[in-house]
């Protein structure tokens, strides 16, 4: 068996880098099956493919000196540090949890590959995040596609080291300086529950999570059907939402020949809106406009439950209570109210428990049942006020708005992550809070 050392040596004289990489890379595979005689056989070898270097507990005087303390052959490991020093960094997010507690994890994974130089990898196979019950959707192609975020098919996380939310605080306060110029990635190791660092780097987060044209389009959509945006030139919501004319119109008469328009002049006959050359369809789907500024007349009311991943309801019978008498008072100033739910079906019911069939809060108050990523920007974008249920998924969406002021409605005991502390400290211009 050729030395490891003699190996670099001749590849690093010989060739040029790109060959050494390469030279380097064949060794690494030819030698895995071998790397137990490195330690002499002090050391029990196993999942070698792995690599991992495991001390026997009845033969290991020589181990330490043979193996590094992280299990690792020294010899293997110093090759392994040769071909990871010619790309950048991973940092591997292990996610837990629903769409706000995935945000989370994966912030802090933007911020660690933004101080030491890497890119988030994530397992472009992954269909589930590990949760409480029933695992959670992932979010790939909706919430997570910046170019920070580099989706691998074949993920493998390597010899990465895991840094845990003590680690990660030190770290930030040191500037990472003993977490750079590493030769393997970075996995993170908890939940990492707090809005101390993501406002810190607000405007850094805004960049990497602003929505795609698609999901921006389906969001602008379902904002003008719930009445709570000014409909947009662009939007691809059938004709009835914007004239009453096509709602009411019949169909055209048979047998009259070929089909033609049944309401005459309403179509533009200019023919495609957007065509040669391509890039005049590249243009940004932008934000409609509310009816009101900043939109504060349309009030988010988010009604988390328990669920088959959610071990109890957030609410009690008293905050209910609270928040339908507000509701009430909101929706008399002319308010537009729409709730939001992880259970809409449950949602509904309880509040109609509280009304008569007459009551104007039956009437008016809309039950939102579209899918995660839209509700989530649409609460966002499209609500001056939120009534604070501390649903980390509501959180984030108030963290992530664009609008220039928001009313936050706090309930007690409903906020346990620190947003309120920190929204007041960081971002005292944007937020108001009442408590009701």
């Amino acid at each position: 068996m050729l030395r490891l050392r003699t190996n670099r040596a001749v590849c690093l004289r010989t060739f040029r880098i790109s060959s050494c990489i390469i030279t380097l890379i064949v060794t690494y595979v030819s030698l895995s099956p071998r790397i137990g005689d490195v330690c002499e056989h002090k050391c029990t070898w196993y999942k070698q493919q792995s690599g991992q270097c495991v001390q026997n507990s009845t033969e290991n005087a020589d181990c330490p000196s043979k193996c590094s303390n992280t299990g690792i052959p020294n010899e293997y490991k110093s090759l392994q540090s040769d071909i990871h020093a010619v790309q950048r960094v991973g940092v591997y997010p292990h996610l837990q949890g629903g769409l706000g507690n995935q945000l989370f994890i994966l912030s802090t994974a933007a911020l660690i590959a933004k101080h030491i130089g890497g890119n988030v990898i994530v397992n472009s196979k992954q269909t589930r995040a590990s949760s409480y019950g029933v695992p959670q959707p992932v979010f790939w192609h909706t919430m997570f596609d910046a170019d920070v975020f580099v989706k691998e098919s074949d993920y493998d996380e390597g010899f990465a080291r895991g840094m845990n939310e003590t680690q990660f605080r030190a770290a930030m306060a040191n500037n990472f300086t003993k977490w750079k110029n590493l030769s393997h990635g970075v996995y993170t190791d908890g939940a990492f529950l707090n809005f101390s660092y993501p406002f810190q780097n607000r405007q850094f987060l805004m960049q990497i999570y602003s929505p795609l044209g698609e999901v921006q389009r389906w969001v602008n959509d379902y904002a003008v059907r719930l009445g709570l945006a000014l409909p947009g030139k662009e939007s691809s919501l059938s004709a009835s939402y914007f004239n009453e004319k096509y709602a009411n119109h019949d169909l055209a008469t048979a047998g009259t020949g070929p089909r033609k328009s049944a309401i005459k002049d309403e179509v533009p006959r200019n023919a495609w809106s957007c065509g040669l050359p391509l890039r005049l369809c590249e243009r940004p789907i932008q934000i409609l406009s509310c009816s009101s500024a900043d939109c504060e007349k349309n009030v988010a009311v988010h009604v988390r439950l328990q669920d088959r991943s959610t071990f109890a309801d957030y609410w009690d019978e008293g905050h209910l209570i609270k928040v339908i008498d507000y509701i009430m008072r909101t929706i008399e100033q002319g308010n537009r109210v729409i709730a939001f739910s992880n259970d809409p079906l449950r949602s509904e019911i309880l509040f109609k428990k509280h009304l008569n069939a007459s009551s104007l809060l039956t009437k008016s108050l809309q039950f939102s049942s579209s899918i995660d990523v839209v509700e989530f920007w649409l609460m966002s974008q499209y609500f001056g006020t939120h009534i604070l249920t501390g649903s980390t998924y509501q959180l984030w969406s108030l963290f992530l708005t664009p609008l220039r002021r928001v009313k936050v409605i706090l309930l007690e005991d409903t906020d346990t992550v620190g947003f309120v502390e920190c929204a007041k400290h960081h971002q005292p211009e944007l937020y108001t809070f009442e408590e009701i």
